[in-house]
């Protein structure tokens, strides 16, 4: 399996020009199956839903389907389905901006938004935009860490008691150390919101962390 984590950054990856595809599977917890992705963008979309407490089912490439699109019926397949903790069916295309934004592209898209609107379904356009380069790469480095406690159940109320309400990160890796907590358990913290952190800059030591217990 893939790992995220590389001494490229996804975001350096995405941005950068030339052959972008690349495919592996993505460890998840909202699906009882690891996650195949055709292309870095669709990994990041993958990290993005990961990552977002709304969302508490994901799948890709959910099903191939039959859609009218400029008057012709045509396979279609969506790189994403997701659903909200409402119950909400959201099936999305992974697609780069520049492409996104070509007429026919957008024509195309009308056209399948208008037959999943039809049978009560809902149908989004993820693009690199969605997803600022700072907060990426925040969130491969929280991924990162938080994966190793998918296949066991991390003592989350050690962790939460070991820290004050605010902290450094290097703060909270020391509180952490000190009562014998791994320290990955502060990127669990942080990926899955038990702590907050600014996402529009690069984490660092002193990047400052707040909690997000009632």
């Amino acid at each position: 399996m893939r790992n995220v984590e590389q001494n490229e950054s996804l975001a350096r990856r995405i941005k950068r020009r030339g052959p972008i595809f690349v495919r592996g599977y993505f460890a998840t917890k909202k699906n009882r199956n690891n996650l195949y992705f055709e292309s870095f963008l669709e990994l990041a979309a993958l990290l993005h839903f990961e990552n977002d407490p709304t969302v508490n089912f994901i799948d890709t490439q959910p099903a191939t389907l039959l859609i009218e699109i400029n008057g012709v019926m045509r396979p279609y397949t969506p790189d994403l389905l997701i659903r909200s903790a409402t119950g909400q069916l959201t099936y999305v295309e992974v697609k780069p901006s520049e492409k996104a934004a070509r007429d026919d592209i957008l024509s195309k898209h009308e056209d399948i938004k208008r037959f999943f609107n039809s049978h009560g379904r809902s149908f989004e356009v993820f693009t690199e935009v969605n997803l600022p380069a700072a907060r990426l790469k925040n969130l491969e480095k929280m991924y990162h860490g938080a994966s190793n406690f998918f296949n066991a159940t991390p003592d989350i109320d050690s962790a939460l008691a070991a820290l004050p309400e605010q902290a450094t990160i290097e703060e909270a890796l020391t509180h952490l150390e000190a009562a014998n907590v791994h320290p990955s358990m502060l990127d669990y913290l942080l990926f899955n919101d038990y702590f907050k952190v600014d996402m529009q800059t690069d984490m660092h030591a002193e990047s400052t962390i707040y909690s997000n217990v009632a």
